[in-house]
């Protein structure tokens, strides 16, 4: 954690006397389950550190996996935002990720890319957007709008509860954008591209 900000890193663990919560899984699949809300015997990891701090990570990560993990917009509007908000970053994070370990098609993509910004957003809710610059093979990731310059591309949605509708697939894309509800800022071919990168980020969630 920095500063209210979840940083992931690939294999770097904190020295034992600066860490004061830790979860230890027996399986990437275990660590998985728990992450998906499945919350039992066979998923609960070891816990060192059990105390105040502990208590506060906890309730942190249930919250995630209870937001992450829901069938249906919520009715209550702040909760809608917070929905959105974790699913933007997870997804811009998750098609950088992707391209960075390689996968095939994400990969192709931004090798062949020139520098490009696709974004996606809520109308008049700023504070939601999300980002990811790629650039010959490399990418980047990033919360909030992108003001060096006018994104390539822009998901836009005219609601939380639109952007909602989309991301947990109870809306049918192609009325949405009949009726609205979601904009293209940009090409449709490159709205097609981007939409299926965040379908394939999408399916490693389900």
């Amino acid at each position: 954690m920095n500063n209210g900000e979840w940083v992931v890193h690939a294999d770097k663990v904190s020295d034992k006397e600066h860490t004061n919560v830790e979860l230890e899984f027996k399986s990437v699949e275990q660590m998985n389950a728990f992450f998906k809300g499945k919350i039992g015997p066979g998923t609960l990891p070891k816990m060192r550190g059990i105390g105040k701090d502990f208590l506060s990570f906890m309730m942190v990560l249930l919250k995630m996996s209870s937001l992450l993990t829901a069938k249906e917009a919520p009715e209550d509007e702040e909760t809608q935002q917070m929905m959105v908000k974790c699913f933007f970053y997870l997804l811009t994070s998750g098609i950088s990720t992707l391209n960075k370990l390689g996968h095939d098609e994400i990969h192709d993509w931004a090798v062949k890319s020139p520098d490009r910004v696709y974004a996606l957003a809520v109308d008049g809710h700023p504070e939601v957007s999300a980002f990811i610059r790629v650039k010959a093979g490399h990418s980047k990731a990033g919360r909030g709008e992108y003001k060096r310059a006018m994104p390539f591309f822009t998901l836009r949605f005219d609601s939380f509860k639109s952007a909602l509708g989309t991301l947990l697939g109870t809306d049918d894309m192609l009325e949405a954008t009949k009726s609205g509800k979601i904009i293209m800022d940009g090409g449709p071919e490159f709205g097609g591209i981007f939409g299926g990168f965040l379908l394939t980020v999408g399916s490693y969630v389900q």
